[in-house]
């Protein structure tokens, strides 16, 4: 009797935690959001592994700076992938030595994953010497 008990104990805190951690039982919480990408080379379409890429929330003044919030190592594959807890809009830079850093922004949408190619551009004279 003492195992049935602590079972059902047990079953209904488990069932309390999942109705504390999403108070609409039935309904999917909002995030993770998920935006999975690579990084390119420009001229010669392959991917640059090993390159970064960083995540800015936009200002909200005009010639405000960016707030660096996360930032990601691609793997050798020249792959991506970045977690957001709430949609909405950043900017996504992706960098790598010796090319041209790019930057685009994106409006990360509700319900939905995001893909996106980062094409980055070998930088004049840096390896001409």
């Amino acid at each position: 009797m003492s195992t049935l008990r602590f079972a059902l104990v047990a079953s209904v805190a488990l069932f309390a935690v999942g109705c504390a951690s999403n108070p609409h039982p039935g309904h999917l919480s909002a995030g993770p959001y998920v935006l999975r990408g690579t990084v390119l080379d420009s001229s010669t379409g392959l991917p640059l592994g090993g390159s970064r890429v960083r995540v800015f929330l936009p200002s909200s003044t005009a010639g405000g700076l960016d707030s660096l919030i996360q930032y990601v190592d691609v793997d050798w594959s020249g792959r991506f992938t970045l977690v957001f807890q709430r949609p909405g809009r950043y900017h996504i830079t992706g960098v790598f030595i010796g090319f041209r850093p790019v930057t685009v922004a994106v409006e990360l949408p509700r319900d939905s994953e995001l893909a996106l190619i980062l094409r980055l551009a070998p930088a004049p004279g840096f390896l001409d010497q």
